[in-house]
């Protein structure tokens, strides 16, 4: 959420250096005239990059099944432009954020969980192996160039059987590309703040420790967790963090659940809300500790997840 500008500006560029933070930079479609000067400044200091591609809002934003061809055509478009900023671009890792359209996600929020469910459960998927193909070969193109290409995933998807079971097709994001890196948007704030009153945060810390498990169990070394959130996101009313101790608590059940490869949602958020480094100890210096035992809901939630993952 935060512009290119002010990434490269001294208060955010204090933190990321001073913490050894690799940075997954948002790149919208009117960004990428800037986008060799920020390479360069973030070359410059050291730090590592991953190009985070997003379309505007009307098309979808994200990548899945229903916008596969225009995603696939802005990444690349991501990428040529970071290959013409020389060294500073070459090493940048990829990054595709597979979610449901934004303005689906808008209405599912609209409407009452019960109604979401329904909706999901009766939902005919989109042409996933379409959309699924033509990622693949997004991928495949940037991994021949020598980049690393990560997904981030909801975290439901670590509950399929197979790259392509159940949550995948229901949503609408394909997994059946061959990525370095497979990330779970495992965000305790809005797990518990969407659930309408049904989750409490102990609920949400017990479940990300299952989420950290389950990834494992998927991907293996490859698995990493998507931490947060501090800041608002691309909706503007995702809950957020009520204070630094549940992020700790976060890290600390994220690294005992065996990964390691973690991701902080998000700079700006961090940066509003004072004092910065805080937040960054927290992140990067936390010592493992176990989740809360699950209570009864939460075992029936996640035995529910697995089967629709059959």
């Amino acid at each position: 959420m935060m512009r290119h500008e002010e990434l490269i500006a001294p208060p955010a560029m204090s933190v990321v250096t001073r913490w050894g933070v690799g940075v997954v930079l948002a790149v919208r479609p009117w960004d990428l005239d800037g986008l060799p000067r920020v390479l360069a400044v973030l070359h410059e200091a050291g730090v590592d990059v991953t190009l985070w591609p997003m379309l505007a809002d009307e098309a979808g934003r994200w990548a899945s099944a229903w916008n596969a061809e225009p995603f696939a055509a802005m990444a690349e478009e991501v990428l040529k432009t970071a290959a013409a900023a020389g060294s500073a671009g070459a090493a940048a890792g990829l990054l595709v954020d597979l979610e449901p359209p934004i303005e689906r996600m808008r209405a599912w929020l609209a409407r009452p969980l019960a109604d979401v469910v329904r909706d999901l459960a009766s939902r005919r998927p989109p042409d996933r192996l379409a959309g699924g193909a033509r990622l693949a070969a997004l991928v495949a193109e940037a991994r021949a160039g020598g980049r690393d290409v990560e997904a981030a995933v909801a975290p439901f998807l670590v509950f399929d059987r197979v790259d392509v079971g159940r949550w995948a097709r229901v949503l609408g994001t394909p997994l059946d590309a061959e990525y370095t890196h497979v990330t779970a948007m495992a965000y305790t704030s809005i797990l518990e703040g969407w659930s309408r009153g049904v989750l409490a945060r102990s609920d949400t810390e017990a479940l990300l420790g299952v989420f950290g498990e389950r990834a494992q169990g998927k991907v293996g070394a490859r698995a990493g967790l998507s931490l947060g959130a501090v800041g608002h996101g691309a909706l503007g009313t995702e809950p957020c963090y009520r204070d630094v101790g549940e992020l700790a608590r976060d890290v600390a059940i994220a690294v005992h659940s065996g990964v390691d490869d973690l991701v902080l949602f998000e700079l700006a958020g961090v940066l509003a809300r004072p004092p910065a480094h805080a937040w960054m100890e927290a992140f990067t210096r936390t010592p493992a500790a176990a989740p809360p035992d699950a209570k009864k809901r939460v075992r029936l939630l996640t035995h529910a997840m697995s089967l629709a993952g059959r």
